[in-house]
């Protein structure tokens, strides 16, 4: 074995971060949905550190009803874009379905992402000026 051989044998950094990002992702979308569906069940406000920003408390909230239907929806689209976002990381970090350039693994990534993170922080924004 020469050394660009033994080079590709195992995984790459870059591969091991974006596992470690897609596993995060993953777990995200996963509590997201969780959230919603404990919300959905006991119509009942729970400590989260997803769900409130960070100066709301839960037994504040005006309208406990009124912000769990506001914020399902959204924090359902949360929920499947992180999921989505890590299923695109693991298919470019693992496989070779989808030839992209090195840069994009990790700037591209980011780049996609960063609009659905900005989208979350405003709608909790929102939801902080017209629930609490």
């Amino acid at each position: 074995m020469d050394q660009t051989e033994i080079a590709n044998v195992g995984m790459s950094t870059s591969s091991l971060m974006g596992a470690l990002v897609a596993l995060m992702l993953l777990w995200l979308g996963g509590y997201c949905i969780y959230t919603v569906i404990r919300l959905n069940r006991t119509y009942e406000l729970f400590p989260s550190k997803i769900l409130y920003p960070a100066n709301a408390r839960a037994q504040d909230c005006k309208d406990d009803l009124g912000f769990i239907r506001f914020m399902s929806p959204r924090l359902i689209i949360f929920g499947i874009l992180c999921i989505l976002v890590a299923g695109l990381r693991i298919i470019l970090s693992f496989t070779q379905l989808i030839r992209v350039p090195d840069w994009f693994n990790s700037l591209g990534m980011i780049l996609i992402y960063l609009p659905v993170i900005v989208w979350y922080i405003l709608i909790i924004n929102r939801a902080y000026k017209k629930f609490w």
